[in-house]
């Protein structure tokens, strides 16, 4: 849990000096799914998609963590 508030933090500095990076917005969400934190990622992952848009990688990884179905 430590490594992923500490990832989390350096990740906000790279996310503040670099708000356009779909990089960095797909590894904070990896970051967040690894700590559990499902909304939080797919939000991340949304960021990424609007700068990446033709990358699939990030369509599985929005499957993943979209919210169930009723």
């Amino acid at each position: 849990k430590g490594e992923h508030k500490q990832a989390l933090g350096e990740l906000e500095d790279v996310l503040v000096a670099q708000p356009d990076s779909a990089e960095a917005w797909t590894l904070e969400g990896d970051v967040q799914l690894a700590a559990g934190q499902a909304p939080a990622a797919r939000k991340a992952y949304l960021k990424a998609k609007a700068l990446a848009p033709d990358d699939t990688e990030l369509d599985t990884k929005l499957d993943r963590t979209a919210p169930a179905k009723k």
